[in-house]
């Protein structure tokens, strides 16, 4: 289980990862930020969530989406925090995004239900 010490090292690891040059804000495409390290591996704290849900949902997203599952497992401790990156992942605030295809947007609302039915 994670420990809520561990988050500011957490976070800082998966920001550090994940660092890049500032982009436009007018057009909502360039928003989209270029793949960086923490895209392409899942960290210690994802691995170590994975393996306490013991979920197939969650691994089919591990899979496909690292960068958000590293995110999640750094969060996954601080409840304000958490439920405002699930908002950001569900909610289209940037204008036109795609959103995910099926399988993923129930297992991040599955994870949703988890992190909640936790508190």
């Amino acid at each position: 289980m994670l420990k809520t010490s561990d988050f500011d090292a957490s976070l800082a690891m998966v920001e550090r990862a994940n660092a890049r040059p500032a982009v436009s804000a007018g057009n909502p495409a360039d928003q989209r930020l270029e793949e960086g390290a923490a895209d392409a591996a899942l960290t210690e704290e994802a691995n170590a969530l994975l393996t306490e849900l013991q979920d197939s949902e969650l691994a089919l997203l591990a899979d496909n989406y690292p960068r958000i599952v590293n995110h999640i497992a750094a969060l996954w401790t601080h409840p304000g925090p958490m439920r405002d990156y699930f908002r950001d992942l569900l909610f289209d605030r940037r204008g036109n995004r795609q959103g995910f295809p099926s399988p993923y947007l129930r297992a991040i609302r599955r994870l949703q239900d988890r992190f909640e039915a936790r508190q």
